[in-house]
């Protein structure tokens, strides 16, 4: 999810996880908040073809992202324990209260999969 200050739901873009394998690391980050009442809430979610059929990873949730007591300027890592098993991914942030601007950005890791001996990729 490329940074973006929301006010309301946000949906990042689907990433293509066809030449990785394992866990996925998502990296969470949030500004400076405006607003009242704030609830940020934040997981992963995935899919067979990256369009729709979009369904939440279990155990791939940050916890309470940013309320009225958490400071701006938030960061935190989360690992999947190898939940993913659809080849998109994405990051869905939920925002709540007044808001006047969150801004968020969240990015997706994973490990390579491993190549074999012709330069292509295993599965």
């Amino acid at each position: 999810m490329a940074q973006a200050a929301s006010t309301d739901a946000l949906n990042g873009s689907a990433v293509d996880l066809l030449t990785s394998e394992g866990p996925v690391f998502a990296y969470l980050t949030i500004g400076s908040a405006t607003g009242s009442s704030l609830d940020v809430d934040v997981r992963l979610q995935q899919s067979a073809n990256g369009t729709n059929g979009w369904a939440d990873i279990s155990g791939a949730t940050f916890t309470q992202s940013y309320n009225e007591t958490t400071a701006d300027n938030v960061s935190e890592w989360i690992q999947t324990a190898y939940g993913r098993t659809q080849r998109y991914v994405r990051a869905v942030a939920g925002v709540t209260g007044t808001v006047t601007s969150v801004p968020i950005a969240v990015s997706i890791f994973s490990m390579k999969k491993v190549l074999g001996g012709s330069g292509t990729v295993t599965s």
